[in-house]
């Protein structure tokens, strides 16, 4: 599930190519680009650049093989570290939850003066005709719900990714 979870992540942040490419390194281990090249069918701009946005976001590892002392015409191997993955996920959605609480902090001081009539008209039990600002109230509280939403989803992938 973690797994599936992670890959899930890395097609959202890069693409089809970065999951295929993604996915070939975790079950083949360590690889050259050329061939993940010719086994993923990615022409070599479109893998070299896939790879390296794997790269700077951490979902894939490089290791640098010296064919000399010097160091001079080393190759490099790509492979895939699923336990720092998993840390990089985990992490990176911790980020996006607090991004995620603090918007909807300053949601709901900015529309204090909603919540406030919101209530007012609750307790009030009064059945008014529906105005453009209560219509304005129904899109400011689709909004909440949305970001609460994603809110909920976040922590369901933290606890999966986590405890799982």
């Amino acid at each position: 599930m973690k797994q599936h979870c992670a890959e899930s992540v890395v097609f959202d942040q890069t693409s089809e190519v970065g999951r295929r490419i993604w996915r070939m390194l975790l079950l083949q281990g360590k690889m050259e680009q050329r061939q993940i090249e010719k086994l993923a069918m990615v022409k070599m701009k479109e893998a070299r650049t896939t790879l390296y946005t794997l790269f700077e976001r951490k979902y894939i590892c490089l290791q640098e093989i010296a064919r000399n002392a010097e160091r001079k015409n080393s190759y490099y191997l790509f492979e895939v570290d699923l336990p720092e993955v998993i840390r990089v996920v985990v992490a990176d959605t911790f980020n996006t939850m607090v991004a995620l609480r603090a918007r909807l902090t300053q949601h709901k001081e900015q529309y204090a003066d909603v919540l406030a009539e919101n209530e007012r008209l609750r307790s009030s039990a009064s059945l008014q005709p529906v105005s453009d600002k209560r219509r304005a109230d129904q899109g400011f509280m689709t909004h909440w719900d949305a970001l609460d939403n994603a809110l909920l989803q976040m922590n369901d992938t933290v606890l999966l990714m986590q405890y799982y």
